[in-house]
């Protein structure tokens, strides 16, 4: 009884009801930022300045980033890498 009824009744979603919901996770794989590729004289200048300091502090891994056109992440990526 009323079963016919039941199964035809559906959820219609607004904007409001939408617009709060997290997305729905895929099963496709995270898309990546292609590999950085460094010039030779960004290698030279990392290469020197690592033979000489190991760590750089916040302040010294930004100049070093700014006068090579980089980030400061692609510093200390490319810094963690000599120390691995």
């Amino acid at each position: 009884m009323g079963g016919a009824l039941e199964n035809s009744r559906s959820i219609v979603a607004t904007d409001s009801m939408t617009s709060s919901l997290a997305p729905v996770p895929t099963n496709r794989k995270k898309m990546r930022k292609p590999r950085t590729i460094y010039s030779s004289l960004q290698l030279q200048q990392l290469n020197r300045r690592f033979q000489r300091t190991q760590y750089l502090a916040l302040p010294e891994r930004a100049e070093l980033a700014a006068s090579l056109g980089l980030t400061q992440t692609q510093v200390g990526s490319v810094l963690t890498s000599y120390i691995l």
